[in-house]
């Protein structure tokens, strides 16, 4: 699979997909969120990439850039035991991108969020258009929804998180904090992918 970052006029980010021989077809081509972020570190790019569009991956799998080689053995270790091999990757040594805050992943409209923490909510595109920034509050919508609805149950919050992870960098975020019924094993994989992007990840039932 080949994945393509592209930013549209219409102020919104995306990633587009070209399936190749051994990929599954992806039910969307196009994994969007409606902003452009003004920070777009490529192995966080090619990691939303991954997690919007990992479970139709076979084979060799091309991102925008190369990659540092820690996300790329995380990749082959979560996608195991399918092959998976990024084919673009960066020996270079270089510093991961940083943060000074945690926040927590929100999915769908909701009350107001407490006052003294900070959010990433995600919207479904459609009935909701745009984003909107508040003092430590950040909503956006994105078309996430049609691909956490087209895989296993225990791979759905994997398209949200690829929302969160684009916008990480830019409002200084290091740590994500996200509610989720998932298996231990799963837990490590994201720990471990996240991490090779500088992001650390809790994960809570409640």
């Amino acid at each position: 699979m080949r994945i393509i970052s592209e930013t549209e006029s219409s102020g919104r980010f995306s990633l587009l997909t070209e399936v190749e021989a051994y990929d599954a077809v992806t039910p969307i081509s196009r994994f969007f969120v409606d902003y452009v972020p003004s920070e777009l570190n490529p192995e966080r790019v090619a990691l939303a990439g991954y997690l919007a569009f990992g479970s139709w991956i076979s084979g060799g799998v091309k991102f925008p850039e190369a990659i540092c080689p820690e996300l790329a053995s995380a990749i082959e270790d979560d996608a195991f035991p399918a092959r998976v091999r990024p084919e673009k990757i960066d020996y270079t040594p270089k510093r991961l991108a940083g943060g000074e805050y945690e926040a927590q992943v929100l999915v769908g409209p909701a009350a107001t969020e407490s006052e003294t923490s900070r959010s990433l909510r995600i919207l479904p595109h459609g009935k909701y258009v745009g984003a909107l920034r508040q003092e430590g509050h950040f909503q956006v919508s994105s078309n996430a929804y049609v691909l956490a609805g087209c895989v296993p149950k225990e791979a759905e919050h994997r398209p949200m998180l690829a929302v969160a992870v684009l916008a990480a960098e830019e409002f200084g975020i290091d740590k994500l904090r996200f509610q989720a019924i998932i298996s231990e094993n799963e837990r490590r994989h994201l720990q471990s992918l996240l991490g090779a992007v500088g992001l650390g990840l809790t994960i809570s039932l409640t």
